[in-house]
């Protein structure tokens, strides 16, 4: 992986089963090693619910970063 890769950290703060800040920590460990990683957080979505909870808004996160993705390749 390099500067050319693209990730999309998608989480919650109200997440029950993995911790918000181990997330977070991860990402921000993602873009110190040079990927280019962007978090896409939620305050009131359960484990893996965002899309349930708000479906444009992670919609709208995940075509932006493939758009971006697409560009960055051409």
């Amino acid at each position: 992986m390099s500067a050319q890769t693209h990730c999309l950290y998608v989480f919650s703060k109200k997440d029950e089963l993995v911790p918000w800040q181990e997330v977070q920590k991860h990402a921000d460990a993602a873009k110190k090693s040079g990927l280019n990683a962007r978090c896409e957080v939620y305050e009131e979505s359960a484990h893996v619910a965002h899309m349930r909870y708000d479906l444009e808004r992670c919609w709208t996160s995940i075509l932006g970063l493939w758009h971006i993705a697409i560009a960055k390749a051409k």
